[in-house]
């Protein structure tokens, strides 16, 4: 009967063990949180007066898993210094592309905003003034020629009346002095003829 007392015991003794590593090899130190498998760590070591005993499985698994996160630790800030990098440099190359894009945009807005006259580029207003000034330049010497060949035609109309009229009083001047000189030359010739017979 001891026999059997004795191997129940150890029967029972080895399935709280084996219970007991699994609890400790299983899903609380493989799961969760560091703080939480620190927390389960210190919940399963022994107390030895003031003093925590830990098994070395556990505290082996626990620096695996300290290590485990490390690495990850270390790996996401490699990833994550990459990713600053990468999206600095797209920062810079966008920078770089917005000072261009403003450049350009200045350079077609200086354009839009100016006209060439005469090779020279100059503002629209400055343009329109220039354009508008030189439209009211040409129409005043329009104007002014056209009232000047208004006023020479008038006074070349007049002109020719006069010398129409001229023309029309010598005409008559030479008619009456061709009719006077006629009746001079029938009365000279009147008298001679009278100077003859009188001799």
């Amino acid at each position: 009967m001891k026999k059997t007392f004795l191997l129940a015991s150890l029967l029972l003794w080895f399935c709280h063990f084996n219970q007991i590593s699994a609890q400790d090899n299983g899903a609380s130190l493989d799961s969760g949180s560091l703080k939480e498998q620190f927390k389960y760590l210190v919940d399963k070591s022994n107390d030895y007066q003031d003093y925590k005993v830990i098994r070395k499985t556990l505290l082996t698994k626990m620096q695996i898993h300290i290590t485990d996160s490390l690495t990850q630790q270390a790996e996401m800030q490699v990833r994550l210094q990459n990713t600053i990098e990468q999206q600095s440099s797209e920062i810079n190359n966008l920078q770089q592309e917005l000072t261009t894009t403003q450049d350009s945009l200045t350079k077609v807005t200086e354009e839009k905003n100016s006209m060439a006259l005469l090779g020279v580029a100059t503002e629209k207003n400055t343009y329109r003034f220039v354009m508008w000034g030189l439209v009211g330049l040409l129409t005043a010497l329009v104007l002014i020629f056209l009232l000047r060949f208004r006023n020479s035609s008038i006074a070349s109309k007049q002109a020719k009346e006069n010398l129409e009229d001229v023309e029309e009083e010598f005409a008559d001047y030479k008619k009456r002095s061709l009719e006077r000189e006629q009746k001079l030359r029938r009365q000279l010739q009147d008298e001679i003829n009278k100077q003859r017979g009188v001799n």
